[in-house]
């Protein structure tokens, strides 16, 4: 069974607010996507702590 790769998360918010705000959306979207399939329990893991550090960067992107 070949690796899943997860979704890309944004390194760095772009300083425009919609914009950051929106890509982040789109990141959590991704995950949300690849969620709602079969996953280990190690992926599971990731899935979290990606959707942890975007729900953070989504607040930072409120600041902008």
């Amino acid at each position: 069974m070949p690796a899943r790769t997860l979704p890309a998360v944004p390194v760095t918010p772009s300083q425009d607010r919609s914009e950051c705000e929106k890509t982040t959306r789109d990141a959590i979207d991704a995950i949300d996507f690849e969620m709602h399939k079969a996953y280990t329990k190690d992926e599971g893991r990731r899935y979290l702590a990606q959707l942890l550090e975007l729900t953070q960067q989504l607040r930072a992107c409120k600041q902008l």
